[in-house]
């Protein structure tokens, strides 16, 4: 059997414990240690995995006690990444990154600089909806052009007041769940975004909407809606792409459940494409993302979603930011 890549886990958090898991059950990888902020939070969500903890952020001695770490998760909160990553790369680490990758125009530079600097490095951003069949399926039509030409492209991606709030004040909106929409946006289209005009209500620091106007190099125009309001709501649509085609068009709800669970004072919608235990298996996007980054390392493939593509998705996002202040159009 080939030798299992060695993992370690920085920032155990929700997303950080289930991308552990999957290493966890992957055979052909190993998670070796897990490194957290806070004592409290390490330990209530690190020690179900029999592995060092170590915390105040000292990911550094980890990297000293285990010097064969192949690639470091980084997965900590979105201001957080610049300074675990760069203590990666210089130890020379292949790294798996939260999206966003950045959330400052000085970030993305001095991110870039090391990755330059560091070329041999595999980096893969967390734009999970990569791995998602549905928006795979999407993608493969366009490919295959079973659309003809495309004219317009539209993606939603709402939340709410409550969910938003946990990064309200800590980095411009612009570069939350959108980088989502243009990822995905470029990767239908195989285009880069030419130029962005964007909007929002009032940019206070409150519930929120926010619209974003784009055009790409090859002349397709796009809209993106991100709003987050009101209270939590059960079973609303908050997701979804539509790709308008010569031939015909593409319709992805991504919001909708195969399964509601009606109880006596709530609704409950079942995760069904994320994260999913499937007869003790962990399946859905997430997975798929974490074990294709290891099949990379494993066997050579090449990354579905690679660092430029996280840096990309952030450049457009300062641009939306921008066009917000002045109120103006941006070319990129």
């Amino acid at each position: 059997m080939h030798n299992r890549i060695k993992l370690a886990l920085i920032g155990p958090g929700r997303m950080g414990v289930n991308y552990a898991k999957v290493v966890k059950q992957n055979p052909f990888s190993e998670l070796v240690a897990i490194c957290g902020n806070s004592t409290e939070t390490t330990d209530k969500n690190g020690k179900q995995f029999n592995v060092p903890l170590y915390y105040e952020n000292n990911w550094n001695q980890m990297f000293i006690d285990f010097p064969d770490i192949d690639t470091v998760i980084i997965a900590t909160s979105e201001w957080a990444h610049l300074s675990p990553f760069t203590d990666a790369v210089k130890a020379g680490k292949n790294i798996i990154i939260e999206k966003p990758l950045a959330v400052s125009p000085d970030d993305i530079r001095e991110m870039k600089k090391l990755k330059n600097e560091h070329p041999q490095l595999k980096i893969m951003v967390c734009l999970t909806c990569r791995f998602d069949n549905r928006y795979v399926l999407g993608k493969k039509m366009l490919d295959e052009k079973q659309l003809g030409n495309i004219g317009y492209i539209y993606s939603r991606r709402n939340a709410d007041y409550k969910t938003a709030s946990r990064i309200i004040g800590k980095f411009p909106i612009p570069y939350w769940i959108t980088v989502h929409d243009i990822d995905l946006m470029r990767w239908y289209l195989n285009s880069e975004v030419k130029e962005i005009h964007a909007f929002n209500s009032h940019y206070s620091g409150k519930g929120d909407l926010l619209i974003v106007n784009l055009l790409f190099e090859n002349g397709t125009r796009g809209v993106i809606e991100t709003i987050f309001y009101g209270k939590p709501v059960t079973g609303q649509h908050h997701s979804r792409m539509d790709v308008e085609g010569e031939n015909g068009k593409i319709e992805l709800n991504i919001a909708s459940a195969g399964a509601v669970q009606f109880l006596e004072h709530s609704t409950l919608l079942s995760d069904e494409h994320d994260f999913v235990d499937m007869y003790g298996k962990y399946v859905g996007s997430t997975p798929n993302m974490i074990n294709h980054f290891i099949d990379v390392l494993v066997k050579n493939d090449i990354l579905a979603v690679n660092f430029n593509d996280g840096i990309k998705s952030v450049e457009v996002c300062e641009a939306i930011h921008q066009s917000l202040i002045n109120k103006q159009s941006v070319l990129i």
